[in-house]
């Protein structure tokens, strides 16, 4: 396609004018940079411009092509303030004076750009126009310190059903992050038992026991979530490098399901993260063993510490695994865990928006931890998503 300013524009205004993250906000600039300067991707001293002024970033995605996960990587790296809701890119101060002739280039093509982006196919160009206008925004009113989660609580959390020789069985987790995709772990698609075949992705799940769930107020009446959405896998999507270099690398998928969904108040998608920056605290929640328990029916939640990786990194080494890229740490606290069920699930931290409500954001995907579970000093390893953004960006499709 021919990469023109609506396009680029419509990309990264997909990326943050639509989505709500925290560095999203009209009045907020990434990374406390003032409106005159900045630092582009390559280090260069540059001016915050609109992107249509900019011809340093238009030729390097152009060469890329703008559905390369590293003109995508990019772009994101290039952002570097908003102007109302239109963002901006950091351009090189060479290039700067070259930005009205490109202009008027622009203004020319601008027609036949807009038709071009009302074709059906543009999202294929554009898969950052696929993710959700509002994303991790929770109803629920928390018992902190509390382990039961409420009916709308974490209403993106996923339970993936697998078919096998006796019936249906549920054995991991995962997050919907877009009204089509669900995240998860590579290990639950990939390592699992040969006669198991992944089948469904139930949503707006809470007590595996009862359909729809309920909650007594107290008072003689009930609030009921809607009945759980139970929904085909149409296609899984594994990291084509699971397991490469190292074992547990790589360590995540999407699940495509067969149809759209419709949110509610009890099936919503969570934020995917803005930038790399961990959190000191965050939560887990999932179907996961507890204590003595197989498995739990109810949704449960945990609190957990991050955990500095270089420590937990050689924690692990002692057991000849060797973490690296794309991988982090949690937990570490005796009885607090995220354990075997849980596996597919989110590691999710709050981000609070300027002037708006707190979102919730997935910063990891449970991959691998110590067993038995909750053992002091052995911290869960999660898959870090935001390293993978480009991956994930690349394989949305409408």
């Amino acid at each position: 396609m021919t990469l023109n300013a609506r396009n680029a524009l419509l990309l990264l205004a997909s990326i943050c004018g639509d989505i709500h993250f925290a560095a999203c906000d009209g009045d907020f600039v990434i990374d406390n940079r003032n409106e005159g300067s900045c630092t582009t991707p390559d280090e260069q001293q540059g001016h915050c411009l609109m992107i249509e002024d900019c011809q340093y970033v238009f030729n390097i995605v152009k060469n890329k092509g703008i559905r390369h996960p590293d003109a995508l990587k990019f772009l994101l790296q290039s952002t570097c303030g908003f102007e109302g809701a239109n963002p901006k890119v950091c351009c090189p101060k060479d290039d700067a004076d070259d930005r009205h002739s490109f202009n008027e280039e622009n203004d020319k093509r601008h027609e036949s750009s807009k038709e071009k982006s009302d074709d059906p196919n543009e999202s294929f160009q554009n898969p950052l126009q696929l993710l959700p206008s509002k994303c991790g925004e929770d109803y629920a009113n928390r018992i902190i310190g509390g382990e039961l989660t409420e009916l709308d609580e974490f209403p993106w959390m996923a339970v993936l059903e697998y078919a096998h020789a006796k019936g249906t069985i549920t054995a991991c987790g995962g997050v919907l992050i877009t009204k089509r995709y669900v995240l998860t772990a590579a290990h639950c698609i990939r390592a699992i038992p040969s006669t198991w075949r992944l089948r469904n992705v139930r949503l707006g799940e809470n007590d595996m026991r009862t359909d729809p769930d309920c909650i007594d107020e107290g008072n003689g009446e009930q609030t009921c979530a809607d009945p759980v959405l139970m929904i085909p896998v149409e296609r899984e999507i594994i990291h084509e490098d699971y397991m490469n270099p190292e074992r547990f690398r790589n360590d995540i998928a999407l699940l495509r399901l067969d149809r759209d969904v419709e949110t509610t108040r009890y099936v919503q998608p969570i934020c995917l993260p803005t930038s790399g920056d961990v959190s000191r605290l965050y939560w887990s929640a999932g179907w996961g063993q507890i204590e003595k328990k197989a498995s739990s029916d109810i949704k449960l939640k945990v609190r957990l510490p991050y955990a500095d990786f270089n420590t937990c990194r050689h924690t692990y080494y002692t057991r000849n695994i060797i973490l690296g890229d794309g991988q982090m740490c949690a937990g570490g606290i005796a009885g607090r865990d995220t354990c075997k069920g849980d596996s597919g699930g989110p590691l999710m931290k709050q981000v609070q928006e300027i002037g708006k409500a707190n979102k919730w954001v997935v910063d990891g995907v449970v991959s691998i931890g110590h067993s038995p579970c909750g053992l002091q000093g052995w911290p869960a390893v999660y898959t870090k998503v935001h390293d993978y953004l480009p991956w994930i960006f690349s394989k949305l499709r409408p």
